[in-house]
Protein backbone atom coordinates (compact mmCIF):
# COMPACT_ATOMS: atom_id res chain seq x y z
CA UNK A 1 0.00 0.00 0.00
CA UNK A 2 1.50 3.29 -1.09
CA UNK A 3 1.58 6.17 1.38
CA UNK A 4 2.50 8.66 -1.34
CA UNK A 5 -0.17 11.26 -1.99
CA UNK A 6 -0.16 13.25 -5.23
CA UNK A 7 -2.17 16.45 -5.61
CA UNK A 8 -2.90 17.44 -9.20
CA UNK A 9 -3.96 21.01 -9.92
CA UNK A 10 -6.25 21.19 -12.92
CA UNK A 11 -8.47 18.59 -14.54
CA UNK A 12 -7.33 19.22 -18.08
CA UNK A 13 -6.28 16.31 -20.28
CA UNK A 14 -2.80 16.26 -18.75
CA UNK A 15 -4.15 16.32 -15.19
CA UNK A 16 -6.76 13.62 -15.84
CA UNK A 17 -4.21 11.43 -17.60
CA UNK A 18 -1.70 11.82 -14.78
CA UNK A 19 -4.36 10.97 -12.19
CA UNK A 20 -5.40 7.86 -14.09
CA UNK A 21 -1.91 6.42 -14.47
CA UNK A 22 -0.83 7.39 -10.95
CA UNK A 23 -3.87 5.63 -9.51
CA UNK A 24 -3.00 2.48 -11.43
CA UNK A 25 0.47 2.68 -9.91
CA UNK A 26 -0.95 2.73 -6.39
CA UNK A 27 -0.79 6.39 -5.47
CA UNK A 28 -3.37 8.33 -3.51
CA UNK A 29 -4.57 11.06 -5.86
CA UNK A 30 -6.46 14.30 -5.32
CA UNK A 31 -7.46 16.40 -8.34
CA UNK A 32 -8.19 20.09 -7.75
CA UNK A 33 -10.31 21.83 -10.38
CA UNK A 34 -11.94 25.28 -10.20
CA UNK A 35 -14.45 24.55 -12.95
CA UNK A 36 -17.52 22.33 -12.66
CA UNK A 37 -16.47 20.48 -15.82
CA UNK A 38 -13.33 18.51 -16.72
CA UNK A 39 -11.13 19.13 -19.72
CA UNK A 40 -9.70 22.61 -19.23
CA UNK A 41 -9.06 24.05 -22.69
CA UNK A 42 -10.22 20.75 -24.18
CA UNK A 43 -13.87 21.71 -24.21
CA UNK A 44 -16.87 22.21 -26.52
CA UNK A 45 -20.50 23.25 -26.22
CA UNK A 46 -23.82 22.80 -27.98
CA UNK A 47 -25.81 25.36 -29.95
CA UNK A 48 -28.96 23.63 -31.11
CA UNK A 49 -27.96 20.65 -33.21
CA UNK A 50 -24.40 21.92 -33.64
CA UNK A 51 -21.28 21.19 -31.57
CA UNK A 52 -18.99 24.21 -31.27
CA UNK A 53 -15.51 22.86 -30.60
CA UNK A 54 -12.91 25.00 -28.88
CA UNK A 55 -10.09 22.48 -29.01
CA UNK A 56 -10.03 19.21 -30.92
CA UNK A 57 -10.49 19.63 -34.65
CA UNK A 58 -8.23 16.66 -35.31
CA UNK A 59 -6.76 14.19 -32.84
CA UNK A 60 -3.57 12.17 -33.22
CA UNK A 61 -4.08 8.45 -32.77
CA UNK A 62 -7.63 7.99 -34.05
CA UNK A 63 -6.65 5.13 -36.37
CA UNK A 64 -6.47 1.61 -34.98
CA UNK A 65 -2.84 0.57 -34.68
CA UNK A 66 -1.38 4.06 -35.10
CA UNK A 67 0.91 5.70 -32.57
CA UNK A 68 -1.04 7.18 -29.61
CA UNK A 69 -4.13 5.05 -30.35
CA UNK A 70 -3.47 2.65 -27.48
CA UNK A 71 -2.77 5.56 -25.14
CA UNK A 72 -6.22 7.07 -25.81
CA UNK A 73 -7.79 3.66 -25.34
CA UNK A 74 -6.03 3.18 -22.01
CA UNK A 75 -7.43 6.54 -20.89
CA UNK A 76 -10.96 5.58 -21.98
CA UNK A 77 -11.17 8.53 -24.38
CA UNK A 78 -12.89 6.54 -27.11
CA UNK A 79 -15.55 4.87 -24.93
CA UNK A 80 -18.77 6.79 -24.30
CA UNK A 81 -20.89 6.71 -21.15
CA UNK A 82 -23.26 4.15 -22.69
CA UNK A 83 -20.37 1.84 -23.60
CA UNK A 84 -20.41 2.73 -27.30
CA UNK A 85 -17.25 3.58 -29.20
CA UNK A 86 -16.69 7.21 -30.16
CA UNK A 87 -17.16 7.51 -33.95
CA UNK A 88 -14.25 9.06 -35.83
CA UNK A 89 -14.80 11.23 -38.90
CA UNK A 90 -12.03 11.67 -41.48
CA UNK A 91 -12.67 14.59 -43.81
CA UNK A 92 -11.59 15.04 -47.45
CA UNK A 93 -10.70 18.63 -46.62
CA UNK A 94 -8.46 19.55 -43.70
CA UNK A 95 -9.49 23.21 -43.83
CA UNK A 96 -10.46 26.03 -46.19
CA UNK A 97 -8.99 29.49 -45.77
CA UNK A 98 -10.63 32.67 -47.09
CA UNK A 99 -7.97 35.28 -47.83
CA UNK A 100 -8.02 39.08 -47.87
CA UNK A 101 -8.52 39.55 -51.64
CA UNK A 102 -11.35 37.08 -51.88
CA UNK A 103 -9.32 34.01 -52.75
CA UNK A 104 -10.13 30.74 -51.06
CA UNK A 105 -7.57 27.94 -50.62
CA UNK A 106 -8.48 24.43 -49.54
CA UNK A 107 -5.98 22.24 -47.72
CA UNK A 108 -7.00 18.82 -48.99
CA UNK A 109 -6.40 15.62 -47.03
CA UNK A 110 -5.07 14.00 -50.19
CA UNK A 111 -1.54 15.32 -50.66
CA UNK A 112 -1.61 15.19 -54.47
CA UNK A 113 -4.76 17.31 -54.48
CA UNK A 114 -3.17 19.63 -51.91
CA UNK A 115 -0.08 20.10 -54.05
CA UNK A 116 -2.19 21.00 -57.11
CA UNK A 117 -4.16 23.51 -55.03
CA UNK A 118 -1.02 25.22 -53.75
CA UNK A 119 0.51 25.34 -57.22
CA UNK A 120 -2.70 26.88 -58.55
CA UNK A 121 -1.89 29.98 -56.50
CA UNK A 122 1.88 29.76 -56.42
CA UNK A 123 3.34 28.17 -59.53
CA UNK A 124 6.40 30.35 -59.07
CA UNK A 125 6.94 28.52 -55.78
CA UNK A 126 6.91 25.08 -57.38
CA UNK A 127 10.19 24.00 -55.74
CA UNK A 128 9.09 25.13 -52.26
CA UNK A 129 5.63 23.56 -52.66
CA UNK A 130 7.22 20.25 -53.67
CA UNK A 131 9.46 20.44 -50.59
CA UNK A 132 6.45 21.16 -48.36
CA UNK A 133 4.53 18.15 -49.70
CA UNK A 134 7.61 15.92 -49.39
CA UNK A 135 8.04 16.98 -45.77
CA UNK A 136 4.38 16.15 -45.05
CA UNK A 137 4.85 12.66 -46.51
CA UNK A 138 7.97 12.08 -44.45
CA UNK A 139 6.43 13.41 -41.26
CA UNK A 140 3.23 11.45 -41.82
CA UNK A 141 4.94 8.08 -41.91
CA UNK A 142 6.50 8.71 -38.50
CA UNK A 143 3.16 8.48 -36.73
CA UNK A 144 1.07 6.20 -38.94
CA UNK A 145 2.77 2.99 -37.78
CA UNK A 146 2.39 1.78 -34.19
CA UNK A 147 5.96 0.41 -34.33
CA UNK A 148 7.42 3.82 -35.12
CA UNK A 149 8.82 6.02 -32.37
CA UNK A 150 9.21 9.63 -33.46
CA UNK A 151 12.21 10.13 -31.17
CA UNK A 152 13.64 6.68 -31.88
CA UNK A 153 16.50 7.93 -34.03
CA UNK A 154 18.40 11.07 -34.84
CA UNK A 155 16.94 11.19 -38.36
CA UNK A 156 13.40 11.01 -37.00
CA UNK A 157 14.14 13.76 -34.51
CA UNK A 158 15.56 15.98 -37.27
CA UNK A 159 12.43 15.38 -39.34
CA UNK A 160 10.37 16.78 -36.49
CA UNK A 161 12.85 19.56 -35.71
CA UNK A 162 12.53 21.01 -39.23
CA UNK A 163 8.88 21.73 -38.52
CA UNK A 164 9.50 23.82 -35.40
CA UNK A 165 10.19 27.17 -37.08
CA UNK A 166 7.59 29.94 -36.60
CA UNK A 167 4.89 30.26 -39.27
CA UNK A 168 5.82 33.90 -39.93
CA UNK A 169 9.38 32.85 -40.74
CA UNK A 170 8.29 29.89 -42.86
CA UNK A 171 5.83 31.95 -44.93
CA UNK A 172 8.68 34.13 -46.20
CA UNK A 173 9.99 31.20 -48.21
CA UNK A 174 7.21 31.70 -50.73
CA UNK A 175 7.17 34.31 -53.49
CA UNK A 176 3.41 34.15 -53.98
CA UNK A 177 1.66 36.70 -51.78
CA UNK A 178 -1.33 34.38 -51.59
CA UNK A 179 0.75 31.50 -50.22
CA UNK A 180 2.52 33.88 -47.87
CA UNK A 181 -0.83 34.96 -46.49
CA UNK A 182 -2.04 31.36 -46.27
CA UNK A 183 0.92 30.18 -44.22
CA UNK A 184 0.98 33.25 -41.97
CA UNK A 185 -2.75 33.18 -41.15
CA UNK A 186 -3.82 29.50 -41.24
CA UNK A 187 -2.62 29.39 -37.63
CA UNK A 188 -1.14 32.23 -35.51
CA UNK A 189 2.07 33.43 -37.14
CA UNK A 190 4.11 33.05 -33.95
CA UNK A 191 3.18 29.36 -33.65
CA UNK A 192 5.48 26.66 -34.96
CA UNK A 193 4.92 25.11 -38.38
CA UNK A 194 4.36 21.76 -36.63
CA UNK A 195 0.99 23.04 -35.37
CA UNK A 196 -0.17 22.83 -38.99
CA UNK A 197 1.90 20.03 -40.48
CA UNK A 198 1.48 17.47 -37.72
CA UNK A 199 -2.26 17.15 -38.24
CA UNK A 200 -2.16 17.77 -41.99
CA UNK A 201 0.45 15.05 -42.54
CA UNK A 202 -1.79 12.46 -40.87
CA UNK A 203 -4.83 13.03 -43.08
CA UNK A 204 -3.81 10.67 -45.92
CA UNK A 205 -3.41 7.87 -43.34
CA UNK A 206 -6.65 8.76 -41.50
CA UNK A 207 -4.66 8.85 -38.27
CA UNK A 208 -5.90 12.24 -37.04
CA UNK A 209 -9.67 12.35 -37.42
CA UNK A 210 -12.37 14.16 -35.49
CA UNK A 211 -13.95 12.36 -32.50
CA UNK A 212 -17.74 12.79 -32.75
CA UNK A 213 -19.14 14.45 -29.65
CA UNK A 214 -16.37 17.01 -29.45
CA UNK A 215 -13.67 17.90 -26.97
CA UNK A 216 -15.86 17.96 -23.86
CA UNK A 217 -17.17 14.47 -24.53
CA UNK A 218 -13.58 13.27 -24.91
CA UNK A 219 -12.62 14.87 -21.59
CA UNK A 220 -15.66 13.41 -19.81
CA UNK A 221 -14.76 9.94 -21.07
CA UNK A 222 -11.26 10.29 -19.63
CA UNK A 223 -12.67 11.66 -16.36
CA UNK A 224 -15.02 8.70 -16.03
CA UNK A 225 -12.20 6.23 -16.67
CA UNK A 226 -10.04 8.08 -14.16
CA UNK A 227 -12.72 7.73 -11.49
CA UNK A 228 -12.92 4.03 -12.30
CA UNK A 229 -9.16 3.68 -11.90
CA UNK A 230 -9.28 5.43 -8.54
CA UNK A 231 -12.24 3.46 -7.20
CA UNK A 232 -10.90 0.09 -8.35
CA UNK A 233 -7.96 0.28 -5.93
CA UNK A 234 -8.73 -0.34 -2.27
CA UNK A 235 -5.72 1.70 -1.18
CA UNK A 236 -6.72 4.74 -3.23
CA UNK A 237 -8.53 7.77 -1.88
CA UNK A 238 -10.41 9.41 -4.74
CA UNK A 239 -11.27 13.07 -4.35
CA UNK A 240 -12.59 15.50 -6.93
CA UNK A 241 -12.59 19.04 -5.57
CA UNK A 242 -14.27 21.60 -7.80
Amino acid sequence: MSTDHVVIIGAGIAGLSAASFLARSGYTVTVLESHALPGGLCTSWKRGQYTIDYCVHWLMGTKEGSEFNQLWKDLGAFTNDDGSTVPIVNFDQFSTMGLSKGDSITLYSDLEALEKELLRYGDEDRKEVHAFIASLKKLGTRFSDEKTNILGSISQFLTLFKHLQPMKEYSKRFKSQILQELFSTEIPEDWSLIALTLGLSQQPYQCAGYPVGGSLNLAKNIEREKQSDLESHSDITARWIA
